[in-house]
């Protein structure tokens, strides 16, 4: 188990000594995640306006039309990749109840038996003789 303060919060997570793979809340590096949604965010943005410029997709449209093509589609494809790699980092999801860690596919279960111990204590006042 692992536990760390990055930028005013705490992070707990757990690590596989042997293959490494860490499981919890990780921290998101808001600097990046940013730089990597405006790269999306430019790499759609001239896909589409090279598209309706030079391809003459929407051609017959209004120029508005053209324009909101060429500023929401990209905008929403950063926050569809955003929130994915976002979703990402948190690896673990908390379950309440234990049978929501079973992986039903993992396992055959061919024969269920619960069985319980029942142990009672009985006390008996014995009164000593006096002689």
């Amino acid at each position: 188990m692992l536990g760390t303060t990055w930028e005013g919060q705490q992070f707990l997570f757990a690590m596989n000594g042997q293959t490494g793979r860490l499981v919890g809340d990780l921290p998101i590096d808001k600097k990046k995640r940013a730089l990597i949604g405006l790269g999306i965010f430019a790499a759609f943005f001239a896909a589409c306006y090279a598209a309706v410029n030079f391809g003459g997709f929407l051609a017959e449209n209004e120029e508005f039309i053209q324009w909101g093509f060429i500023i929401l589609v990209p905008l929403l494809v950063m926050l569809l990749v955003c929130a994915v790699l976002t979703a990402q980092m948190r690896s673990a999801i908390e379950a309440t109840e234990a049978n929501r860690y079973l992986d039903n596919d993992s396992i055959e279960i061919t024969h269920s038996h619960d069985s319980f111990d029942y142990t009672t204590t009985e006390r008996i006042h014995h009164e000593s003789k006096k002689d």
